[in-house]
């Protein structure tokens, strides 16, 4: 939040942004993957892979033992018994040799077999292993961490990476003269450097191949007309499930080649428009439906398409929508996707910042931003990329047909980019991994649900505070399922209260910050 790229993204399109920052955004999205449940799901699909793959690894390292040994054993065996036999029974000796002779064979192209499986079977585990913790080669003295990076299956196609301990930036060994420099740097009765040292040898085979290191020239992609405009919405398949003709069929989005990217919009609201029942709009929401229709029609610019957007979702009636996974009045939080003096003067910064946190100071009680109105959507940025976003959450929670579910609860990949309801008594909200691996996200319709649009964050992480409280009665069911018992710890207060009383009899200072009643759980900050 607040980076340039989530800046550049309130005033421009995706498109237009430069690899550096498709680069930020990218790793953002990253970092918000590796936070959502599905991949635990994911981890745990490939430990129960690799587990099945390693049991068939040992079946198939046990009967490759057994066919090498029958080979041996059959050898030896036919020429003691050609020794024994001599030259009685040639016509037997022959045909016992023909028939040794062929499994023999046999053997040996079951064992080939087996050779090429088990290669096959190591190749995959080292692919999910990787999956499932992919290790650095060692550290060094300076705890910089270093990778070997395969981009393919080509041996030279990878990289010998060095992670900077400090900021994390990346530097590439080039040659064979930088390894050995740095090999000779390494100190062998180093605790850490002497593992490095030992896993660089053991993976020269795979590094040598990949030096010199190759350029990598990275070039933004430039997506086709075709490509930005073929994506469907959920409204467009069911018309066409129907044999229906839905309004965006009938757009032409080559003759529009500096503008298609609105006329995809403006085909797109048309569609979700067309596909909904004429019963599910609130008339009294809105002027009606031609005079909607008109004005999709007749804007030109980002601007009128967001307000025509939000005058859509105003009136839509609440039981054609999935309020669980669409949020028409969200807390808005000035300044929560970008700083809130992007537009001061840098001569005003110091006065801004001092009157902001003296606000700050005076409204720590009240919540901060707004809950915006049902059709309000002046927050979102005036460009395609986010219309289109809102656009498709929309589609997505729209109930087309009474048979037909909303396709956020199809699909399961909803359910874990949403932050679950609360749905405990004490205020928890888990999401609960099965034994199976599959995630079960439970939301309640009773209770009042959390219109943040963004968590609140702890404000004890705020400064470097040295004591907090937190209340433990909030995790009051927890602990008890772990065995902990309040009682005890009641007791065990009071009886240490008494021996204190016992040892120095002097009047106890009451402060609010210092009071660790029973009702507190007390942590020291580091």
């Amino acid at each position: 939040l607040g980076e340039a790229f989530v800046r550049k993204l309130a005033i421009t399109e995706y498109n237009k942004l430069s690899v550096q920052d498709r680069t930020s955004c990218l790793a953002a999205l990253c970092s918000a993957v590796l936070e959502c449940p599905s991949l635990y799901q994911e981890l745990e699909a490939a430990m129960r892979e690799k587990d099945s793959l390693m049991k068939r690894l040992r079946e198939v390292q046990r009967d490759e033992k057994k066919l090498r040994i029958a080979l041996t054993t059959s050898s030896s065996a036919a020429a003691a018994a050609a020794a024994a036999n001599g030259s009685d029974g040639a016509a037997d000796q022959q045909a016992q040799k023909a028939e040794d002779e062929e499994l023999k064979q046999a053997q040996k192209a079951e064992l080939a077999d087996l050779v090429v499986e088990k290669e096959e079977i190591l190749a995959r585990v080292q692919i999910v292993t990787d999956e499932i913790n992919r290790m650095p080669l060692g550290l060094d003295r300076r705890f910089n961490r270093y990778w070997h990076l395969k981009l393919s299956q080509e041996k030279g196609d990878a990289f010998l990476l060095i992670e900077d301990a400090s900021d994390h930036s990346l530097r590439i060994v080039k040659d064979k003269a930088s390894l050995d420099t740095l090999m000779s740097k390494l100190n062998p009765r180093g605790f850490r450097e002497s593992k490095l040292i030992k896993a660089l040898e053991k993976k020269a085979q795979d590094i040598l191949p990949c030096l010199p290191a190759q350029s990598c020239k990275v070039t933004p992609p430039e997506a086709s007309m075709d490509f930005m405009t073929g994506f469907k919405t959920e409204a467009w398949a069911i018309c066409s499930k129907e044999y229906r003709k839905p309004p965006s069929s009938e757009v032409d989005y080559a003759e529009h080649p500096k503008t298609f990217l609105v006329e995809k919009l403006k085909a797109d609201l048309l569609d979700v428009h067309y596909t909904l029942p004429s019963d599910a709009f609130d008339d009294e929401a809105w002027d009606g439906p031609s005079v909607w229709i008109a004005k999709v029609k007749s804007a030109t610019k980002v601007y009128d398409l967001r307000d025509i957007l939000g005058e859509l979702e105003g009136a839509i009636k609440d039981k054609y929508l999935d309020a669980d996974h669409f949020n028409r009045s969200p807390r808005v939080v000035p300044g929560a996707w970008v700083p809130r003096d992007a537009d001061f003067d840098d001569d005003n910064d110091e006065d801004q910042g001092a009157s902001q946190s003296q606000g700050a100071d005076d409204d720590d009680d009240e919540e901060e931003g707004y809950i915006a109105n049902e059709g309000d959507v002046s927050w979102l940025p005036p460009t395609t990329s986010a219309l289109q976003y809102r656009l498709r959450c929309l589609d997505a929670a729209c109930t087309f047909r009474r048979s037909t579910k909303p396709m956020c609860v199809r699909i399961d990949a909803y359910k874990y980019i949403q932050r679950d309801n609360p749905r405990n008594k004490d205020g928890t909200n888990f999401t609960v991994i099965a034994a199976n691996g599959q995630a079960k996200v439970t939301t309640t319709y009773t209770r009042e649900r959390n219109r943040s649009a963004f968590p609140a964050f702890p404000e004890a992480s705020l400064v470097n505070a040295g004591d907090f409280m937190l209340n433990y009665q909030d995790f009051q069911k927890q602990f008890r399922k772990i065995g902990f018992d309040f009682a005890q710890v009641a007791k065990h207060k009071a009886t240490e209260a008494e021996e204190e009383e016992e040892i120095v009899e002097e009047p106890e200072e009451s402060s609010a910050s210092e009071d660790q009643s029973d009702d507190e759980f007390y942590v020291k900050g580091t």
